[in-house]
C-alpha cells in the first residue's frame, strides 16, 4: 500500500485478549502493543494540533524506555498498512502521507483509557 492516508481513527479499542488496543487505518483493524500505541496517539495528537506537526523524540520518551524503541516497535506493527513514520535525524518525527484532516481521535474513549499517559493527553 502506498500514497496518502484517506482515515485514521484511533479508538483504542482492546484486542480480543485486552493486550493490544485499536486503529483503524483506511477501514483496516490494527492492534497495537501498549508502547507503540502511546507512540502513535502522541504523533497523531501533533499532526492534527498543528497540522502536520512533529514531535521531538523526548516528547514520545516516557517511563517506559527510550523513544527510538517505541519508534522503531511502532513502524515493525503499522508496517504494510500504509501508515509511516519519519524523521529528520535531528530527534524529530512525524507520520507521513496523513492529512492532519484523515485522523480522527475518539476522545471520549480514551479518556477511560487503562494508560494515565494517554487520559493526560486527552484531558
Amino acid at each position: 500500500m502506498s500514497g496518502k492516508i484517506k482515515k485514521l481513527i484511533i479508538d483504542g479499542k482492546p484486542s480480543p485478549n485486552g493486550k493490544r488496543f485499536g486503529i483503524i487505518v483506511d477501514e483496516k483493524r490494527v492492534y497495537l502493543t501498549g508502547q507503540a500505541f502511546v507512540c502513535l496517539i502522541k504523533l497523531a495528537w501533533a499532526c492534527k494540533k498543528y497540522q502536520g506537526g512533529c514531535i521531538n523524540r523526548d516528547q514520545i520518551a516516557s517511563e517506559r524506555g527510550r523513544p527510538t524503541q517505541h519508534v522503531y516497535r511502532l513502524r515493525q506493527q503499522v508496517e504494510g498498512i500504509g501508515l509511516k513514520i519519519t524523521n529528520d535525524h535531528t530527534g524529530r518525527y512525524w507520520l507521513k502521507g496523513v492529512d492532519h484532516e484523515a485522523i480522527e481521535i475518539k476522545e471520549q474513549a480514551l479518556r477511560e483509557f487503562p494508560d494515565a499517559e494517554i487520559r493526560r493527553l486527552v484531558g
